[in-house]
């Protein structure tokens, strides 16, 4: 649908062509393009008002050619006499004259040009006012009035339209009045163009001249420019084409054959390489393809002139914030025009490309490798006849442009038909959200705690995993939620409700998070004293947890501000970097550090530092020191380069700008060095000064190659992923948000996958914040996938984020929270217990296959943080256990204690150890292609079929998992539970289950809740998790990708059937239950002639909505 199209309500009559262009309504309204206008006027002290189109009111009186006179009756309110004048005055443009006269005794309060639009169609678009552009918002404004958008006065406006724009001009003030119906309830904008006073003649009159200008679109012919194809052969051969990454990581599914490729409104022109030897786009260097073109050019033919330049380009390896390059623009004139393009603002990564504020997804598709698309970005140029454009890389990131075109004027974007509702009806009935579990019910985990948290002593990180002090030898593995802001200072009562939800979840662990802004007070120039009342609030909690067998995890600095004080004394507030800038902030760290810590909690008898149940601490959370730094930050750190040179040990590099400075490795291993030195004094201030027990770890983020250097020293590696995090284009943490709104399944490369190179040998591996969000229809995989690799992996803790951010969210039944709170989210909530299950039950055994990335101890200097684990390398951790070590050259690595064997290394083709490898085979994992996989399979590292021919199915090896991008389709088993994902009309079988899932896609999982295996157990918990949303969940359009509310209670459950067969030996009872565990009906249960049990599973049944079901052997 096209946004252009202005929609106009009430009663539609007929028009008749007055000229090419212009067509006027029986009315008198009239058409002009695809805009409809009309005149209207209101009177009386309640605005009663009359529209030109309704004939109770309007009578046409008098029709001749171009001129028309209608009679007014409002009565009581307003007579009068509309006359209306239309003439040509030149090729696409007309004189419309509006004169309005009042009966004597009679006034008007209000008389304009009216035209109403839908809402849906226009939001985030823009129209031009006396030449300033004003953009339709994309929600109702948060004002005393939202209703009023814009009063303004001018002598122009101009629509935007789909193939034309309509200006409005006058040689006198009229006012522009723009409303958004919406608060009141409707559904459109209202634009008028309101006639200023009464003229001398006591006659309201305006004249405007109204001019449509078809769009002129002129595609540039850059073929003498193209430097690189769409399709590469042979990965890494420096010849390109793409991103010299392979067949299996290029654009050659891009349409560039088709006579009209469907990419978008804009039209580009593609160009087949084989038209244009072998060259289709241009593609410029970038740090980590050094040896492509630094920029391109070509002469422009013809006249070729226009306001507004639109690119098709993308990034690979991009750097956000950073300039990606300039586009030069020569005319015949003799001037030029150059254009900034930047990261994040314009383009983005041509893998799993995301909206950004002047970069809409043009075209998406996928290749081999993962989801990938182009952009479409516009940029203002001098409307000025152009004789040549040149592209200019800045060397930050590499660059890849498809195509350019030039326009007369910005052309509105097209989205689908209208907003999309998520609301009750035959795909989507109500279902409760249930917190407080039944207790002793199939849902009540608590018995797999072992209460109290700490009875065998502190954590200690040995053997490469977590134990427990007094248990040597026997690896603990924890598993739970983040509690946010509020959600941790609650009442005793909601303290200890609180605790036992967090019990029958079968979570083990709590992650104490953005705690610290509560836990300060701001008062005398400091924040570092102790907010006492939150503190005791917190104190309590703890000790709730620690009694029920649940232990906690927290983070030293997470978002505590700052008082006016200390941000002048610091010279900045961006805390993450100032810790170890500057002496005096982290003196201030030490300070809040140690007067939480030491403080002894009254209700567990000890400080934080004492407390055996606390299993880590990060020093500070998300702190990406390769990435990040404001102006202040980066201006403090390039100073004191400047003062670790001045011996003239060195020469600063060229590129000093925020981000791609830390691609050159002087300034990366100056950073690094400066953040080993800060790491080491606040390590040895918990260790020696405050005597804190605990794990240590830090920079819980990202997985750059050096970051191994830091974390070798680290007791733990604790980091953050999220699949399908929503973005919000317009303002941060604002709807609309944006989201890809597919399966996690859909590519082999993923967040998850992102987690495995992180893994450092010989230490406990965390995530301490993961999630599959809201709105996103597939995240009920957010309890199966992590959990499933993570035992795959060998890891030792998951903690999802969060079960709320606030009280709220916990003391409120029926909420309607954001994207994360598992309070607040039916599905994503049960998916978990599956989690539960895999991973703290152990029932997927770690991988038997293990490989190891090394790296040479004593050359960190030829890194930066350019250097990211390649795409083969993720998606090997499908399969085989993964983990980097950083080890001397020179002889056989001796890997750090608890690794146990290791089958291959991996040489990443960045300062591989020379002479460590001794007997142990080395690959190259620096591949995208899947070379990775066909190495290790040739050698027999990996068994024959680990991974298909097509690089779509992967089978760990163990034979536990199976993960199926093509299909979409996902197994699981273990002894004591067996899982399926399947999309809808797919039929699969796992060990003991097997199910034909006709309607929905839909999570299946069996499982124990006994801790026997299923062929003993006599109680089974079995889920069919489809989707939840709230009611009323809105989609900006059918594309279901953009999101502009988040609903409203109660939460829907989706549609889902399929015929489940259970083959297991015995008679059997199957209970259907709420998400509480309660019982509701009994299920009929059939029993094939081979002992099978079988049943219908359908969410929507007489009983209610059901994801849960209860099987219990007789």
């Amino acid at each position: 649908m096209n946004f252009g199209k202005i929609i106009f309500l009430g009663t539609l009559l007929g028009t008749a062509p007055l000229w090419a262009g212009l067509s006027i309504n029986d009315s008198g309204s009239f058409t002009v393009g695809d805009l409809r206008a009309r005149f209207k006027c209101a009177a009386g002290t309640q605005w009663k008002s009359a529209i030109q189109d309704d004939r109770r009111h309007f009578t046409v009186v008098k029709k001749e050619g171009g001129a028309l006179e209608s009679r007014l009756d409002l009565s009581p309110e307003l007579k009068g006499v509309l006359r209306q004048s239309f003439r040509k005055a030149g090729e696409s443009a007309w004189i419309y004259d509006l004169e309005f006269t009042e009966d004597p005794g009679y006034a008007a309060v209000h008389v304009a040009v009216d035209m109403s639009a839908e809402a849906a169609r226009f939001v985030n678009k823009e129209m031009l006012i006396g030449g300033t552009s004003f953009r339709f918002p994309a929600e109702v404004l948060k004002k005393k009035n939202p209703f009023h958008l814009l009063w303004k006065k001018t002598k122009s406006v101009t629509f935007i339209l789909e193939n034309s724009s309509v200006t409005f001009r006058s040689d006198h003030d009229f006012g522009v009045l723009i409303q958004d119906d919406r608060a009141t309830g409707g559904s459109v904008f209202t634009v008028r163009l309101v006639l200023p006073e009464k003229n001398a003649a006591g006659k309201y009159h305006q004249r405007f001249t109204v001019i449509e200008k078809p769009h002129r679109i002129q595609p540039l012919d850059l073929r003498a420019a193209f430097n690189s194809s769409f399709l590469d052969e042979v990965a890494d051969d420096r010849q390109g084409g793409w991103t010299d990454q392979g067949a299996a990581n290029d654009l050659r599914v891009l349409p560039y054959q088709a006579e009209r490729p469907n990419i978008g409104e804009i039209p580009f022109k593609l160009v087949d390489p084989a038209a244009n030897q072998g060259k289709s786009c241009i593609v410029l260097r970038g740090s980590s393809r050094e040896y492509f073109p630094a920029g391109a050019a070509t002469g422009i033919a013809g006249e070729v002139s226009g306001s507004c330049l639109y690119l098709l380009h993308a990034l690979a390896w991009p750097v956000p914030g950073a300039v990606i390059g300039r586009v030069t623009l020569e005319f015949a004139d003799g001037t030029s025009h150059t254009v900034s393009v930047s990261c994040g603002r314009d383009v983005g990564n041509w893998w799993e490309p995301e909206p950004l504020a002047n970069g809409a997804i043009a075209w998406s598709d996928s290749n081999r490798s993962a989801m990938v698309g182009l952009y479409r970005s516009r940029f203002p140029i001098p409307d000025k006849v152009i004789r040549r454009i040149s592209f200019d890389s800045s060397g930050a990131s590499v660059w890849m442009i498809a195509a350019a075109t030039v326009t007369s004027e910005a052309i509105p974007e097209m989205t689908a038909d209208g907003p999309v509702f998520i609301q009750e009806g035959a795909e989507w009935k109500p279902i409760r959200q249930e917190k407080d579990i039944v207790p002793g019910s199939v849902l009540d985990f608590s018995a797999g705690l072992d209460a109290p948290a700490g009875k065998y002593g502190p954590v200690v990180s040995r053997n490469g995993h977590f134990e427990f002090r007094d248990r040597p030898g026997m690896q603990v593995r924890f598993y739970g939620t983040n509690l946010v802001d509020t959600a941790q200072f609650l009442s005793r009562e909601w303290a200890e409700k609180l605790a036992d939800r967090m019990a029958q979840s079968g979570f083990n662990l709590v992650r104490i998070h953005h705690h610290d802004n509560g836990l300060s007070v701001r008062e005398n120039g400091s924040s570092t004293s102790l907010n006492m009342k939150n503190f005791d609030a917190l104190n309590y909690l703890i000790a709730c947890l620690k009694k029920r067998g649940i232990y906690i995890i927290t983070d030293c600095y997470v978002s505590r501000t700052f008082t006016p004080e200390e941000i002048q004394r610091w010279g900045g507030d961006d805390f993450k970097k100032l810790v170890f800038l500057n002496a005096d902030a982290l003196e201030n760290w030490k300070t809040f550090v140690g007067n939480w810590f030491t403080a002894v909690n009254p209700y567990t008898g000890v400080a934080l530092k004492d407390e055996p149940a606390l299993v880590g601490v990060t020093l500070v959370n998300e702190g990406c020191i390769g990435c990040g730094w404001n102006d202040a930050t980066n201006k403090m750190l390039q100073e004191q380069f400047r003062l670790q040179k001045a011996d003239g040990s060195g020469t600063p590099p060229a590129r000093t700008d925020k981000e791609s400075a830390f691609y050159d490795p002087q300034i990366a291993q100056f950073v690094v060095t400066l953040y080993n030195k800060s790491f080491q004094e606040m390590r040895r201030f918990l260790r020696d000064d405050l005597g804190v027990n605990a794990p240590i770890s830090d920079r819980s983020v990202h997985a750059e190659w050096l970051m191994a250097f830091m974390r070798e020293q680290y007791d733990f590696v604790d980091n953050h992923y999220y699949y399908d995090h929503p973005k919000y284009p317009y303002t941060a943490w604002r709807l609309p948000g944006v989201i890809k709104n597919t399966s996690s399944l859909s590519v082999s490369s993923s967040d998850l996958n992102g987690m495995f190179p992180s893994r450092q040998l010989g230490k406990p591996f965390a995530v301490t914040e993961f999630d599959y969000p809201k709105p996103n229809f597939f995240r009920a995989e957010g309890g199966v996938l992590p959990a499933a690799y993570a035992g795959l992996q060998d890891w030792d803790a998951l903690v999802q984020f969060a079960c709320s951010h606030g009280d709220y969210n916990i003391v409120r039944d029926q909420v309607v929270g954001g994207p994360f709170d598992l309070y607040s989210d039916v599905v994503k909530l049960l998916s978990h217990r599956i989690g539960v299950k895999l991973f703290l039950g152990n029932e997927i055994s770690p991988a038997p296959v293990a490989v190891a990335t090394l790296f040479d101890r004593d050359r960190p200097e030829a890194m930066s943080f350019s250097q990211l684990p390649s795409r083969d390398l993720h998606r090997l951790g499908l399969v085989a256990r993964i983990g980097t070590a950083v080890v001397p050259a020179g002889k056989p690595a001796v890997l750090p204690s608890g690794t146990g064997r290791i089958d291959a290394f991996l040489d990443a083709e960045t300062n591989f150890p020379k002479g460590a490898a001794g007997n142990i085979p080395v690959f190259r994992s620096d591949t995208a292609g899947g070379q990775l996989f066909d190495a290790l399979q040739e050698k027999n590292v990996l068994p024959a079929g680990t991974v298909d021919p097509a690089y779509q199915v992967y089978r760990a090896t163990g034979g536990q998992l199976v993960f199926d991008t093509g299909k979409q389709t996902f197994s699981a088993w273990g002894n004591g539970i067996n899982v399926l994902i399947l999309p809808a009309g797919n039929r699969a079988e796992v060990k003991h289950l097997r199910i034909d899932n006709r309607i929905g896609r839909g999570v299946f999982s069996l499982q124990s809740v006994d801790g026997k295996k299923l062929e003993e157990s006599g109680r089974m918990l079995f889920l069919h998790l489809t989707d939840s949303q709230a009611t009323r969940l809105k989609f900006d359009n059918g594309l279901l990708k953009q999101y502009s509310s988040y609903g409203k209670a109660p939460h829907l459950a989706a549609r889902g059937e399929a015929d489940i067969r259970i083959a297991l030996k015995g008679d059997f009872t199957l209970y259907s239950c709420d998400t509480a565990g309660k019982r509701l009906a009994e299920v009929p249960l059939s029993k094939e002639p081979d002992g099978t049990i079988r049943f219908q599973a359908k969410v929507f049944r007489p009983e209610g909505s059901v994801f849960v079901y209860e099987l219990v052997r007789n």
